[in-house]
């Protein structure tokens, strides 16, 4: 709760940006802002003594629970701010290595994945060549680089670069993706090749991608979670142990997602990054207005 406390008293002088802020560029706002909610993230003493701890899961547990959702407004402008897990998630781009290599468990999970969403397997490989970069011998697994060249780089670079190929499967192949395909849930994307998934906030997807298990199994596993620090906690059968060994797991990673949205009347922003609570660094900035 003081963690909670000292964020919602540091961003109470927000209120603060007074009428010559006001009149600024609805942009340059936004930027402010940001600024200063990074700036409480890095001086936050509550933060720094969680920190402290190396392996804190239940104090960081604590700190998500309490601080995930602040809302704060005044005269003419609101402002929400959502703190969660930035590793509940899987970063495709971990299914090469950085040689862009296929890392051949991991696509298993990914074809068993799709094709128990009843989708083409094809559109694992279009995903696959997205992520991939240009090739001088060629060797694409589909006709992405032939028909959609800008699409292919190297790295799923957000929801965006994610929803362009799912709009080229869909046109391709005239087969709509099913709603129980949930993206949000399921990727968050991260350029590095080496990030871990934290078990204690994983999602239903996640976990349905990472056992192979349907939505009744992964309900009871996240359920499970929280305040575990080994496998033990959730009591995994020995082949859901052998399946999730193809991923690297964690039950400790201070790294959050925040967003940041942004109403003033008819104006609205959102901004969304990654915030290193140990390196006190922020990374992945995403402005839409």
């Amino acid at each position: 709760m003081a963690i909670t406390l000292s964020l919602g008293i540091g961003l109470g002088y927000l209120n603060n940006l007074g009428q010559e802020s006001r009149k600024e560029h609805f942009m340059i706002q936004s930027r402010i802002i940001v600024d200063d909610i990074l700036r409480i993230l890095k001086n936050s003493p509550e933060l720094d003594a969680l920190m402290q701890d190396t392996n804190s899961s239940e104090g960081f547990y604590a700190f998500l629970s309490q601080s995930s959702f602040i809302p704060l407004s005044y005269e003419g402008f609101e402002i929400v701010l959502q703190i969660e897990s930035a590793r509940a998630k899987i970063n495709p781009n971990t299914f090469l290595d950085s040689n862009a290599t296929q890392n051949s468990a991991k696509i298993d999970a990914l074809r068993t994945y799709l094709s128990r969403q009843r989708v083409d397997t094809a559109f694992g490989d279009i995903m696959l060549d997205a992520m991939g970069g240009v090739k001088e011998d060629f060797s694409y697994l589909s006709d992405l680089y032939y028909n959609r060249p800008e699409l292919v780089r190297n790295a799923l670079e957000g929801a965006k670069h994610q929803a362009m190929l799912n709009e080229y499967f869909v046109n391709k192949y005239r087969y709509n993706l099913p709603e129980s395909l949930n993206f949000e849930e399921l990727f968050y994307y991260a350029k590095q090749r080496d990030t871990k998934i934290d078990l204690n906030f994983a999602t239903l997807q996640t976990w349905m991608f990472l056992l192979n298990c349907d939505e009744y199994r992964a309900q009871t596993l996240q359920e499970a979670a929280g305040l575990c620090t080994d496998l033990e906690c959730f009591g995994l059968t020995p082949e859901e142990q052998t399946l999730l060994a193809r991923f690297a797991t964690s039950f400790y990673e201070p790294i959050v997602a925040v967003t940041i949205t942004l109403r003033q009347e008819s104006m609205l922003a959102r901004i969304d990054f990654e915030y290193d609570l140990k390196q006190k660094k922020g990374s992945r900035f995403v402005y839409q207005i």
